[in-house]
């Protein structure tokens, strides 16, 4: 499992600001693309668009980051971009089933679908592989510049977790965060809305946090710290992402989720009980 670092969350505190430059490259993007396919059904610019922004949105991978991932480019509002539709926003997507089968799992289902929108859809989902791998290459470069350190291991175990997620479900509940934090940035990518939220994040993480606890993979502090970097991770962007937790199905990770949320208050995620 990761090296644990007392100081880290103080730093990565110190990290939550706006990239200009991730704004800038956004924009551009978006621009190209809707300029290039103005023509093209909208299911079809919106999947180009993804294409070109997993190619080509600049990856960064901070050394005391344990989930990787930026979504500083959503103060970037589209602008010059003719014709441009965001999603609606205030949505929830099944994380579960995508937590269960993986992109090559989503991809199969695709496949089997009778539509003339499948080849769009095709081409959003692999460029969900391609931003994702191109995360766990960026990582696996830093960790063989880095000294024999334990951020180099941890470095290197954010590469394996990337590569891993490109095609295949989740295996532990550092990847199935993880999961999760790259289909939110990668839905803000596609619309810009607001209010994109993580509906019951207790019940369908659950199963991996127990998992690695019976298993001996992880300790509840190990689990708390990603939470805590989950929570960090979500004050890059959109104002309003509810989480949800509790209920008639209330675990162990619905209280520590309650717990990072009254050591970190921060502005996100919205918590609802």
């Amino acid at each position: 499992m990761f090296y644990a670092d007392e100081g880290r969350i103080y730093r990565l505190k110190e990290q939550i600001d706006t990239r200009t430059e991730d704004i800038r490259a956004y924009q551009a993007i978006l621009t190209q693309a809707y300029t290039e396919h103005a023509n093209k059904p909208e299911i079809w610019k919106k999947a180009l668009f993804l294409e070109r922004f997993a190619r080509e949105i600049p990856i960064i991978v901070y050394r005391d980051e344990l989930l990787v991932g930026s979504m500083r480019f959503w103060h970037g509002r589209p602008i010059n971009a003719e014709g441009f539709h965001g999603n609606l926003g205030h949505i929830i997507v099944d994380y579960k089933l995508f937590l269960q089968i993986g992109i090559q799992g989503i991809r199969t289902k695709i496949e089997a679908i009778q539509s003339e929108n499948k080849q769009p859809f095709l081409l959003a989902v692999n460029a969900f592989s391609t931003f994702i791998r191109r995360y766990a290459e960026k990582a696996g470069e830093l960790s063989q510049k880095e000294a024999a350190t334990a951020q180099k291991e941890n470095l290197r175990l954010i590469a394996e977790n990337c590569k891993l997620l490109s095609e295949e479900p989740p295996k532990t509940f550092w990847q199935a965060v993880q999961l999760v934090w790259f289909i939110h940035v990668f839905l803000h990518a596609e619309g810009m809305s607001a209010a994109v939220s993580f509906g019951r994040f207790d019940q369908y993480l659950y199963p991996f946090y127990q998992k690695d606890l019976a298993n001996g993979v992880l300790k509840a502090e190990q689990a708390q710290e990603l939470l805590r970097c989950f929570w960090l991770k979500t004050c890059e962007g959109d104002e309003s992402q509810n989480l949800t937790v509790g209920g008639n199905v209330e675990n162990a990770l619905s209280l520590l989720c309650l717990d990072v949320t009254a050591e970190l208050c921060v502005r996100q995620p919205s918590l609802s009980v």
